[in-house]
């Protein structure tokens, strides 16, 4: 099984738009070993970076007759041909990013990941949108519905 995981599934979408933009110059990159096509990067941050890059020309003439074929069908499982699974949360406004983020990755399988709310990591997905209260994570108290004024409870100390 292998899975790739981004915080939210716009990002897998950024990432995949970016391929599409600039499928010729990464190609030619992963054949020279070399990050020309990264012109945002420093030139000095390149140089030391590019000394772990190896030139793989068989890798880039692939992904170029994957890209020759153009992007009407998801690539994502022609590029990474053991990739089964998305974990990225695309629930509520992340919705519209979630259903065209499937243009690339078709029926591989998405997971929504975490529960997450700004202060900490909540949850995490067992299956079937259900989450797993994530005790690790952070520090977590509970308040009765019914009573918002009682003493908060520990974990310990809560009944299902």
């Amino acid at each position: 099984m292998s899975n790739r995981f981004a915080p939210f599934t716009w990002g897998i979408i950024e990432a995949f738009d970016f391929i599409r933009n600039n499928w010729q110059q990464l190609c030619e990159d992963i054949e020279n070993g070399t990050m020309c096509g990264a012109s945002d990067i420093p030139n000095d941050l390149k140089e030391k970076l590019e000394i772990y890059l190896k030139p793989d020309a068989q890798r880039a003439d692939e992904l170029r007759n994957i890209f020759h074929e153009g992007f009407a069908v998801p690539v994502a499982k022609k590029i990474w041909k053991k990739l089964d699974c998305i974990i990225a949360v695309g629930t509520g406004a992340f919705r519209v990013y979630t259903d065209r983020m499937k243009e690339y990755i078709g029926e591989i399988t998405h997971r929504n990941g975490y529960y997450l709310c700004s202060e900490s990591l909540i949850g995490v997905e067992t299956k079937n949108g259900l989450y797993q209260l994530d005790l690790k994570s952070c520090f977590v108290e509970f308040v009765p519905v019914d009573n918002p004024d009682a003493v908060p409870l520990f974990v310990g100390n809560v009944e299902i």
